[in-house]
This record gives structure tokens, C-alpha cells and sequence, in this order.
């Protein structure tokens, strides 16, 4: 017997079939893994991931789902730099709304779900090409799919109208905008009036254009603009996105006329006549004017340079404007009138007169 065959106490029949069981096992094996790569499907022990997101790459996210605004809150469910919704955003530890919550705030939380998720919660990384993957964590056994093809974005826009509302003061233009490819992206318009721009967001809820289009979420703009008197050339561009191009949608032309604005009150307080109010000629609208008041046939002038809101929240017009005098009156009846003195004489509004007792 040889010196093996003294130390084994296995059969040699049972060790023969063992070792057959065991090359079996590992053609099967063999086997899968083929399959499994035939099919782009790998599977593999997870580490550490890519690497930590640079400042650039977070500013690039940020221009593109917000233009860069963490107090945005355009009412279409997504708020602040990163565009939050409120279960992703209470889901890492945020409280109230993400909008309200400061840009250092914003920004952990932000880096927070990267580090859980990548990049994947945001539709705009793969519109400015942002690598694809996530932090790292424990190391795990995963199935890794062969990525999809990240769809280029595919703007759609149009400029609906451009009109003047005497009313307001302002010039209106709506529209809309959207890419095909990512409904919750929100493309951007620049609207420019003779040399004067803004760049506003397409994010007003219109239900006509997800009808039209197949498409969800909020994509319209409705831009209300303070305006003077004149001829305006209003031009709509839409704002590259990733891939898709900047392209110009429409230009008008719209005369806006010579308008004077005013509020005035006339009051007999302690026999004096107190007239009081603001005013504006649109045709320079940050420029102060005067008002004349005729008090029984005696005219005097009276500056409109006095602080006041009116102009501002009512017609979006900078500067001051107000004004406030009194003047004494004789027993009886007194005929008091207010004239607006335009920044030329052409522009005179006669506002009112009143007789006042004194």
C-alpha cells in the first residue's frame, strides 16, 4: 500500500465522485457568467464609486434646473436650487419648504441625496453632462444594467402674444416652452424690449399646452413688464438647453401711448384745502413732475418728488412721486383744481376740481 493510500480513510470511488460534482458545479457557473455578459449584465462587488462632485459640476446642476435661484418657487411642485419636490426633500431631513431653506442648507441636503442616489434624481445632470453613478457606501454584491441612452434635449417653444394693458401700464407677452425629452425641466425665455432684457422661466401652469403637446408638468410664461410711451420692438428668444439651441420665436412691435397716472384727493381739514396723491407722465416714468392747484382762481406749483408706493406696486414704475399741500380757504365755497404737468406741456392732464368749504 502506498504511503497516500495509508492516510486516506476516504474511498477512492467516493473522492473520484466528489471531485466530478465539483467540475460540474464550476462548468455551470462558467456557464451563467457567460450568459450574464452575452446580455449586459455584470455582476459585481461595489465599492467605492465615482468620484465627489466638483463646485463645478454642482453650479452647472443648479444653472440648469433653476437658473441658479434657491428661493425659487414657481408653484409647480419643485423648489429652491436644486428643485426639490417636498418627499424627496423631507426624505433627507429637510423640514418646510425647500425655497424657505437656506443655500448652505440646500446644498448638504443636495449632496445628501447624491450620496444615496447620484445623480439620478435630477433630469437636468444628463442635459449638462454629469456622469452618470453615485457615491460609495459598503461595499455590496449589485447587478449592474448597461446604462440607457441619456436623450438630448428637445426644446419646443412658442411666443403666443405681445399686447399693452392700459390698465396695468405693462406690456404682456405669454407663450410657452418645454423639452420633449424632460418634462420636469424647465426651459427659459429671454425677452428683450428695444435694449432692455429679462430672462424668465417657463413654469406657469397651462393646461392647453399639455393637451397640445402630450407633454406634463407647467411650461407656460406670462411676462408682465413696466413700460413707457413709444414704440416698442419686443423680441422672444428661447434659452439653450444642453444640445438644443438658442432660437429666436417672434418679434412685435407695439405703440404704447402717452398716459398720465394719477391718484389725488382734495380735502377741506381745518380750513385748508389738503390736496394729496401721486402721479407719473409714463412717458418718463422715474422722472418726478409737478401738479398745479388752482385754489378760487390763484394757481401754485407743487412738486410730485415725495416718497410713495403707489407708482411702484401698482405700475412697477422706480423713483419718487408723490406730493402733498395745503392751502388756506376763505368762509364758504372755494373751487379747488388739480392739473398733472406733463414732462411736456402736450402731456397737461386736467385731473379734477372740487369746490370745498372753508
Amino acid at each position: 500500500m502506498h504511503l497516500h493510500d495509508e492516510l486516506s480513510t476516504e474511498p477512492r470511488t467516493e473522492k473520484r465522485a466528489r471531485v466530478r460534482a465539483r467540475l460540474r458545479r464550476n462548468r455551470v457557473i462558467a456557464g451563467a457568467i457567460s450568459v450574464l455578459v452575452a446580455t449586459g449584465v455584470v455582476v459585481a462587488t461595489i465599492g467605492s464609486a465615482s468620484a465627489e462632485p466638483s463646485a463645478g459640476d454642482w453650479l452647472k446642476l443648479r444653472n440648469c434646473e433653476s437658473g441658479g435661484n434657491y428661493s425659487t418657487n414657481t408653484g409647480n411642485g419643485y423648489y429652491g436650487a436644486y428643485q426639490f419636490d417636498l418627499g424627496t426633500w423631507q426624505s433627507i431631513g429637510g423640514s418646510g419648504l425647500p425655497s424657505n431653506a437656506s443655500a448652505a442648507t440646500q446644498d448638504a441636503l443636495a449632496y445628501k441625496l447624491w450620496q444615496q442616489r447620484g445623480w439620478s434624481p435630477w433630469t437636468c445632470a444628463s442635459i449638462v453632462g454629469l456622469p452618470a453613478g453615485g457615491s460609495g457606501g459598503p461595499a455590496r454584491v449589485a447587478t449592474v444594467r448597461a446604462a440607457p441612452k441619456v436623450l438630448p434635449a428637445q426644446q419646443r417653444a412658442h411666443l403666443d402674444s405681445v399686447r399693452y394693458d392700459a390698465a396695468s401700464g405693462r406690456l404682456i407677452v405669454t407663450g410657452w416652452a418645454l423639452d420633449a425629452n424632460h418634462p420636469r425641466a424647465t426651459s427659459r425665455v429671454k425677452v428683450t424690449i428695444n435694449n432692455w432684457t429679462t430672462t424668465w422661466k417657463a413654469a406657469t401652469r397651462r393646461a392647453d399646452v399639455n393637451r397640445s403637446t402630450h407633454v406634463a408638468g407647467a411650461h407656460g410664461y406670462s411676462v408682465a413688464i413696466a413700460s413707457s410711451s413709444g414704440r416698442k420692438r419686443v423680441c422672444v428668444t428661447l434659452v439653450a438647453m444642453g444640445s438644443s439651441p438658442a432660437r429666436v420665436l417672434g418679434c412685435k412691435v407695439v405703440n404704447v401711448p402717452v398716459k398720465i397716472r394719477e391718484r389725488t384727493s382734495m380735502k377741506s381739514i381745518g380750513g385748508r384745502a389738503v390736496v394729496a396723491g401721486w402721479t407719473f407722465d409714463n412717458a418718463a416714468p422715474a422722472r418726478s413732475v409737478a401738479v398745479s392747484v388752482t385754489v378760487n382762481g390763484v394757481k401754485h406749483r407743487v412738486a410730485a418728488n415725495l416718497p410713495s408706493s403707489g407708482p411702484s406696486s401698482v405700475f412697477g414704475v422706480p423713483g419718487k412721486h408723490g406730493f402733498r399741500a395745503g392751502f388756506a380757504l376763505r368762509k364758504g365755497g372755494n373751487r379747488v383744481c388739480v392739473t398733472v404737468m406733463g414732462v411736456t406741456a402736450s402731456h397737461n392732464h386736467a385731473v379734477a376740481c372740487k369746490i370745498l368749504t372753508g
